[in-house]
């Protein structure tokens, strides 16, 4: 069952008491909340990966245009660490 209808499905749920209600409605608070945070680390963990690359820092040549390195003291090492750390 998707959030959105467990949501669907207690907003009918009127003969609850007020105190589940509350508790209900904080937890689907808290499992959007969730969701937004995996969204969040999913958008981190894809700059952090860019990062990582080695190959973002070297120069290439495509014949008519190079394409610059990304400049950077520790060319990926935080985000390789960072990465690690998470996995």
């Amino acid at each position: 069952m998707s959030l959105e209808e467990i949501k669907q499905y207690y907003s009918r749920m009127e003969s609850l008491d007020e105190y589940t209600q509350s508790d209900i409605k904080w937890l689907i608070e808290q499992a959007e909340r969730a969701q937004e945070l995996e969204e969040e680390n999913k958008r981190y963990r894809e700059a952090l990966e860019f990062y990582a690359d080695e190959r973002n820092y070297k120069e290439r040549d495509f014949g008519m245009i190079v394409q610059p390195a990304i400049q950077d003291g520790d060319r990926g090492r935080t985000a390789r660490e960072a990465l690690e750390a998470i996995e």
